[in-house]
């Protein structure tokens, strides 16, 4: 399915001219307040992101800024769907839109730690009401973190399904949804540094993030079919690599660094995009729901790009009757990732190719 060409930004401007959608006493044009807010950030908070959040937690971000925030407004976009009638109010899509802009700008105040939670300096200079403010914010923070007690269900246990400032109604939990699921689509190679990837310039703790990215060549959302494609591809000559993946800090202070195979990190983490899908479905009108997620892995020569090894692809659905004990793609989709008796993983996968260079059988 093409991508949607008329991006939410697009049908918010559109939609601006008819007053009577939005608030009354805030502003008469909710669509300059935005760009204003817009600019404002692209100017002074945007390009700066990833360098303090560097400053104050080593590593290499990927992409953070000004194309990150693009990025995930056309995936909220391609969620919604094509048609003339979406199922935002335009008073929704400025609500949306502002919290997008800020759902990551919280790393320039203190560092990636609870970063969703610190964009409220950065919202007083959206010239709305303090309470839309504080709406924004909160439907911002949702996309990630946990809540006090550890718990990672900050939509629901946070946010009221509807709310209303000055008789406009709007859905918290639904436009929270949209975000933090348009948010873990957007981690494609476009967020990737390719350049010092390849000179070996990341930092060993940001290594996988980027691998990740760079790997993810295409996201397709068809909210007909109610299904997203993700399509990678992984090179030859990274099988047999591990990357450096920081997972967190010891008693010292000092990074906690794991190695792990890109192959692997793919598997978590289209796994944990199934999860999300889930959870955030949850919030979604029944139309727009999806309900798979397909992935195909291509592994190629890292020359001219053919092949190397059979496409490794899988879907990840719910099927026969729930079960909630799964916790990986071997445990979910073993079936659709066996070779030769095998559920491959990075290290299988290093051993057949090693295998297929020693012999000249192919590979059923």
């Amino acid at each position: 399915m093409p991508r949607v060409p008329k991006t939410l930004v697009a049908r918010f401007k559109k939609a601006a001219e008819q007053a009577e959608l939005f608030p009354s006493f805030t502003t008469n044009n909710y669509y300059h307040a935005y760009s204003t807010f817009e600019s404002w950030l692209v100017r002074n908070v945007h390009p700066h992101v990833n360098q303090r959040a560097m400053m104050i937690d080593g590593g290499y971000l990927t992409d953070h800024g000004p194309e990150h925030i693009k990025r995930v407004i056309q995936r909220a976009s391609d969620l919604l769907g094509a048609g003339d009638k979406i199922a935002l109010t335009p008073y929704e899509i400025f609500l949306l839109l502002s919290a997008i802009q800020v759902h990551d700008a919280g790393h320039i105040e203190a560092g990636r730690i609870n970063h969703e939670q610190n964009a409220q300096p950065l919202l007083t200079h959206l010239p709305v009401d303090r309470a839309e403010q504080s709406y924004i914010l909160q439907i911002a923070r949702a996309h990630g973190g946990k809540l006090a007690d550890g718990d990672k269900d900050t939509i629901e246990r946070g946010l009221p399904i509807k709310d209303d400032f000055d008789g406009i109604e709007f859905h918290p939990r639904f436009l929270a949804a949209l975000l933090r699921f348009a948010d873990e689509l957007a981690d494609d190679r476009s967020r990737g540094a390719r350049y010092l990837f390849d000179q070996g310039r990341i930092p060993v703790s940001s290594e996988v993030y980027h691998a990740y990215a760079l790997a993810l060549y295409s996201v397709a959302v068809n909210s007909v079919d109610h299904e997203v494609k993700l399509s990678f591809e992984v090179e030859a000559n990274q099988v047999d690599k591990l990357y450096g993946k920081g997972i967190g800090v010891d008693a010292q202070g000092s990074p906690i660094i794991e190695e792990v195979y890109l192959l692997d990190e793919i598997f978590k983490r289209t796994f944990k995009m199934y999860q999300e899908c889930v959870y955030c479905m949850r919030f979604f009108p029944s139309h727009l729901q999806i309900k798979k997620i397909t992935v195909k892995i291509s592994v190629v020569d890292d020359g001219d790009r053919s092949p190397v090894h059979e496409t490794i692809g899988y879907q990840l659905t719910e099927r026969g009757y729930p079960r909630f004990a799964d916790n990986s793609v071997a445990d979910m989709c073993g079936v659709d990732i066996t070779f030769e008796g095998r559920v491959i993983d990075g290290a299988t996968l290093k051993e057949r190719l090693d295998g297929l260079k020693n012999s000249t059988t192919p590979a059923v």
